[in-house]
This record gives structure tokens, C-alpha cells and sequence, in this order.
């Protein structure tokens, strides 16, 4: 089945959702960065809250998030390493659906080191492999998102989805 949005468009419409359930939560507007920023995806209008924002449906296959942390290209910290958000917050497709995983920076950086397996992305950044269940075990918080583009995401099979 071909694909209704680019996973560009798709990665705006769910920060969109998610700036959206922040807002809420924060009782503060939240803003969507759209274009080339690498130090956040999501601000509140405070500034005090960044998120950075990744989706991924690989787990549902393989049991395991694939987090960044190093730019080979440009030899400097990227993903996790190179954020400069507050929170980050993994959307990961599993059985039960979408499923949000919310992180303090800090802490996703310190299972980042010490857990997982080293892999190349096959392009230009080292990834950390890491089981979902360690992964679940170090979360802040999960929630069940509900996204009207959840079947456009399921849809997506193995892109992956990096907002």
C-alpha cells in the first residue's frame, strides 16, 4: 500500500499531536520546530520545556529501540549525545498500539552508555540497540497515544520515523 503522507509530513502531523498533549498537561502552548533544527523538536512557550521526538515501528519486530548517538560524517555527538531538549519522548508501535515513552535526557543518556549494542545506522550515525523491555524498565512514564495517523504509521512498515 503506498504511503498517503512522506514520513517527513507524518513526523509533523504526530509532533503536532504531541505538542498538543503537552499543552494540555503543561497548561502552556507548545510549538512544533519545522524545518532543519537539530536541538529540539518541541518547545513550550515558556521555553523551560524541549522535546525532542522520535517514533519507531521496528520494535513491533524486533523487540528493540534503535536510539543515535554519534554523527560519523561530521565525528560529533547527534541523537541523544547532541540534544539540547529537556525531554525525550519515543513513540514506539507495539501490540497494543502506539505506545509514548517519556524520558528525562539524563537518564536515557546514562542507559544509552551503559546498555545496549553499538550499530551503524548504514548511513552516517552510530545507533544503541536496546531491548524494549530495558527500555520500559527506565521510563519515566508511558501512555498509550492515540494518533489519528496511526494507520499511516503502521503503514510505514519499516520506515522508521525520526522527527
Amino acid at each position: 500500500m503506498q504511503p498517503i503522507y512522506s514520513s517527513y509530513e507524518l513526523q509533523e502531523y504526530v509532533a503536532l499531536e504531541i505538542a498538543r498533549l503537552y499543552s494540555i498537561e503543561y497548561s502552556e502552548p507548545f510549538f512544533v520546530v519545522v524545518g532543519s533544527y537539530s536541538n529540539f523538536d518541541i518547545v513550550s512557550s515558556s521555553k523551560k520545556i524541549t522535546i525532542e521526538l522520535k517514533c519507531e515501528t521496528s520494535p513491533l519486530r524486533t523487540g528493540n529501540v534503535c536510539i543515535e548517538f554519534w554523527n560519523t560524517s561530521l565525528d560529533k555527538p547527534s541523537g541523544i549525545l547532541g540534544t539540547k531538549a529537556t525531554i525525550w519522548v519515543h513513540i514506539v508501535l507495539e501490540k497494543e498500539g502506539l505506545i509514548a515513552y517519556e524520558y528525562d535526557i539524563h537518564t536515557l543518556r546514562k542507559v544509552v552508555i551503559e546498555q545496549g549494542v553499538i550499530r551503524s545506522n548504514g548511513r552516517n550515525s552510530l545507533c544503541k540497540i536496546i531491548s524494549l523491555e530495558v527500555f520500559r524498565k527506565f521510563a519515566k512514564r508511558s501512555f498509550q497515544f492515540q494518533s489519528r495517523f496511526k494507520n499511516d504509521i503502521e503503514n510505514q512498515g519499516r520506515v522508521e520515523l525520526n522527527v
